[in-house]
């Protein structure tokens, strides 16, 4: 033990090992490698490291900014007169900020006082007191209206009201503006930074201006880039914007101050640059930016005011920047980051060259090598010695002096497994094309080895007779009638039946580049769900396409509320002995062994399972129904009442047998029900369906879709409540939309959907007009307590379903029987594929050719059941 511990550290410390390098000889893809490589280093080199600044470590600015103003104007207005205009008159707010409006034009209404007179006619007009309500105030009022109504001039009567006497009046706003003069008006911009991270300060007062040079300086973009002082008339202009139009009704303008440093030069070069950008842009509605303000003063002991109604231009000063500075961290980082994308090359080429050139088949072969584990204590065969190669394969050049077992798994580099198995003592049939002889050639070419019989693979004797095989019997038309639900025998046990699928064979389709489990081939991605995938799967054989459900075996044993049976009919359990616990996977396997043999024409149908018992994947084959669901809710042309009632007696029937068969869907739902070629509808997706022991099922959980949940399903008494009646009223509110395109209580939040439900009736748009019997049955199917709830059997009589007994629904008892499995069906009711490993093993292997795996003990592959039937959890 100390010897073997050694060993290992010594090996561990003191060897090296390195990737196995192949050396390719090919102008294309070395062309196109050196290409991928220069791109690669240009992208790293000129973007990452030089613009982008890769090798940096960057911080945001912390900023302070003042404002001045200079410049005077003057006015001349009526009740007014002459009056200059400086810095404390027409900028707001005074002291200056990063944000301030410059007044340029204004409305003023002088000399009011509070006192009692007519209301602008805006805000509403009258023709007598009745007009006028005391004490009340409109939303444009501009006082307390005291209930009279008086003239506002020779023409209008409007309401008195109490307050600011005489009103405004807005309506003119002069034209050209009044302070025009604020073109030339000049603002200084005092601007601070600070680099936390770096301890930098700067200001916009850099080393380049100074006292003097302030004094007569200008900003301009490129005569005077740096000069913080700046004329509002052309800010205004290099905003894009037109000052004389602007100064009339205001507007903004963004003053944007960039900050970019590369400290890694001295700090001196860190400068700023300032960028003017206009902020409204053009609107039809409320244009420009105003606000009022007023001038109190005292008259004779009573209180007056101007009032001004301000047009300015509103400037919002903005600082933003970053700096950066060398750090060998982030240098380290993206010079990693650098090599890994030169990984992308060697992708590419590998792509060219293994799957592409027409010599694929040897660079696969020289690339690659293949060990197999033979186990502890395994002893080579003749196969496996050191015998050389005397041919070569695929027209590669011979090889010798290696290891036979790893020089046949590179130079076969895509056989299929084949699953030997013998069928009734007779020749072995052919599978996917290849004729039992070929694989006997191909086993023969390791020298030595010897071929062995296939051995016989046991055959399960107490298998009871299936549902799914068809007996000797009537036909469907004889019995079925016009309302046939199925090709099966809950019509009549002697009806034919679907017999179930068995196949022997797994494989990887490499001319096609998609999976192949037995018979199908995997293809495109058609939908996906909670739980899984649902991809197109082609069945060459049948030459007939199928949906393929992919679900996680973990996610279906961890889904609420998924169906629990009890034991099967006349087991030890039903006969009073104790009940066997099933593990959680059996209960998955229990369930699909009971929902695989469901066969109704109105519940979609299961073909066959499979699974590979080292992956976490079950893979579902079902019957594909092209045209999809049958309705997309909402929608804007509902179906008409006859076909609303067709496709309600397809979904009462099956819903009829699902549980006449002890099962709740639970999530009854437009597109939850396909359309199958024949017309018909077809229930799908039994994700959250339950199954129930008795009379009916009792439920305690929420699941399903919150649209559809009836009432007891979302109330908080904590009590258990109907699956049956539940059902019903899921296929009531599908019936509302089938008529109407959308449901019948709609919400954005889940709990005022909840009260809706619980607390709202039903309510019948006036279009499209329905008939009074299906308004009956809709009110009947929606009652909100489930115990006076219309049930099934009475749905199957009601009038509208059944034209007042001129189309009656066949009974129970001709389209429904009771499915029963035995334990040696549960146990057959999912088989085995090989494990994924064994798969990408043999994925890239010779097409025409097929024989078993000479490594595999035979013991291995007569456990692997290669398929397996199964049914219903779309």
């Amino acid at each position: 033990m100390a010897r073997r511990l050694q060993d290992e550290l010594a090996a561990f410390f003191f060897e090296y090992d390195t990737p196995r390098m192949v050396l390719v000889r090919n102008k294309k893809v070395g062309i196109v490698f050196r290409l991928i490589q220069l791109v690669v280093l240009v992208y790293v080199i000129g973007w990452v490291f030089v613009y982008e600044k890769g090798y940096q470590t960057s911080s945001s600015l912390i900023s302070s900014v003042s404002v001045k103003l200079k410049g005077l104007a003057m006015t001349q207005l009526q009740g007014l007169g002459p009056q200059i205009w400086d810095v404390a008159d027409y900028v707001f707010p005074a002291q200056g900020d990063s944000s301030f409006v410059v007044m340029t034009n204004f409305i003023v209404t002088p000399k009011q006082a509070q006192d009692y007179c007519a209301e602008h006619p805006e805000g509403g007009t009258c023709k007598d007191n009745s007009g006028c309500t005391p004490g009340k105030a409109e939303r444009k009022a501009q006082g307390i209206r005291t209930g009279k109504c008086v003239a506002f001039n020779s023409t209008v009567q409007t309401c008195e009201i109490f307050g600011w006497c005489p009103v405004e009046v807005d309506d003119n706003i002069p034209r050209p503006a009044l302070l025009r003069e604020a073109e030339n008006f000049t603002l200084f911009i005092k601007n601070t930074i600070s680099f936390p991270r770096f301890k930098v300060t700067r200001r916009n007062l850099v080393e380049e201006v100074n006292a003097s040079y302030m004094k007569t300086c200008l900003y301009h973009k490129t005569l005077h880039p740096l000069c913080p002082v700046f004329n509002l008339g052309y800010i205004v202009q290099a905003s894009g914007q037109d000052f004389s139009s602007l100064s009339e009704e205001g507007g903004a303008v963004g003053i944007a101050i960039d900050w970019d440093c590369d400290l890694d030069w001295h700090v001196r070069h860190c400068k700023p640059i300032y960028e003017f950008h206009g902020l409204y842009g053009e609107k039809n509605l409320s244009q420009g930016f105003n606000f009022r303000f007023a001038r109190h003063y005292v008259e004779n002991g009573t209180n007056h005011r101007h009032l001004f109604k301000v047009f300015g231009i509103r400037f919002d000063i903005l600082v933003d920047g970053k700096a950066g500075k060398f750090d060998i961290i982030p240098t380290m980082t993206t010079i990693g980051s650098g090599i890994g994308i030169f990984g992308v090359a060697t992708v590419l080429c590998d792509l060219l060259l293994l799957h592409i050139l027409p010599k694929r088949h040897y660079y696969k072969q020289k690339k690659f090598k293949y060990a197999e584990d033979m186990g502890p204590g395994a002893v080579p065969n003749k196969a496996t010695q050191r015998i050389p190669w005397t041919e070569a394969m695929e027209g590669g050049p011979a090889v010798c002096c290696q290891d036979p077992r790893a020089e046949l798994v590179e130079r076969v580099a895509a056989i299929d497994v084949a699953h030997l198995e013998e069928t009734d003592g007779g020749p072995e049939p052919a599978r996917n094309g290849v004729d039992p002889p070929l694989r006997a050639r191909a086993a023969s070419v390791i020298p030595g080895s010897v071929s062995r019989p296939p051995q016989v693979r046991p055959s399960l004797s107490a298998r009871k007779f299936s549902l799914q095989e068809r007996p000797a019997g009537s036909s469907l038309e004889a019995q079925a009638g016009p309302y046939a639900t199925g090709p099966a025998s809950h019509i009549s046990p002697r009806a034919w039946r679907r017999p179930t699928i068995e196949s022997h064979h797994v494989a990887i389709s490499d001319s096609e580049d998609c999976v192949q489990l037995n018979q199908y081939k995997l293809q495109s991605e058609i939908g996906k769900g909670a739980y899984g995938v649902v991809r197109l799967a082609y069945n060459e054989s049948e030459d007939r396409h199928y949906a393929m459900k992919v679900l996680s075996k973990k996610k279906l044993l961890k889904q609420y509320g998924f169906p629990r049976r009890p034991p099967p009919r006349g087991s030890q359990a039903a006969q009073g002995g104790p009940a066997k616990q099933l593990l959680p996977l059996e209960r998955v396997y229990q369930e699909i062994a009971i929902l695989k043999k469901l066969d109704h024409v109105n519940v979609v149908k299961l073909i066959e399972v499979l699974d590979d018992p080292a992956e976490d994947n079950l893979y579902l084959v079902f019957d594909l129904l092209r045209k999809g669901p049958v309705m997309e809710v909402p929608c804007d042309k509902p179906f008409p009442e006859e076909q609303a009632r067709l496709y309600l007696r397809d979904i009462i029937l099956g819903l009829e047998y699902l549980h006449y068969q002890k099962i709740v869907h639970r999530d009854i739902k437009p597109s939850n029900l396909l359309l199958g070629d024949d017309g018909h509808v077809k229930i799908a997706d039994f994700g959250v369906s339950n199954q129930f022991e008795g009379n009916d099922a009792q439920l305690s959980s929420t699941a399903g879709t919150p649209a559809f949940m009836a009432p007891e399903a979302i109330s908080d008494s904590g009590q258990s409540f109907s699956g049956k009646a539940l059902d019903v009223w899921a296929t009531g509110v599908t019936l509302y939309c089938f008529v109407y395109g959308k449901c019948p209580f709609i919400d954005d939040y889940i709990l005022a959907l909840h009260r809706k439900i619980k607390n709202e009736a039903v309510v019948f748009p006036e279009e499209p007009e329905i008939s009074e019997e299906l308004k009956d049955l809709i009110l009947k199917m929606l009652d909100k307590n489930p115990e006076t709830r219309i049930g099934v059997p009475d749905i199957k009589l009601h009038p509208w379903v059944t034209k007042n007994g001129e189309e009656p629904l066949p009974p129970e008892e001709e389209h429904c029987s009771v499915v029963e499995v035995t334990e040696e069906e549960v146990k057959n009711s999912v088989k085995l594929i090989p494990s994924w490993t064994t798969v990408i093993l043999v994925k890239s292997m010779l097409r025409k050719r097929s024989f078993g795996n000479p490594f595999e003990p035979q013991a291995r592959r007569e456990e692997r059941s290669m398929s397996a039937p199964g049914n219903l959890l779309t």
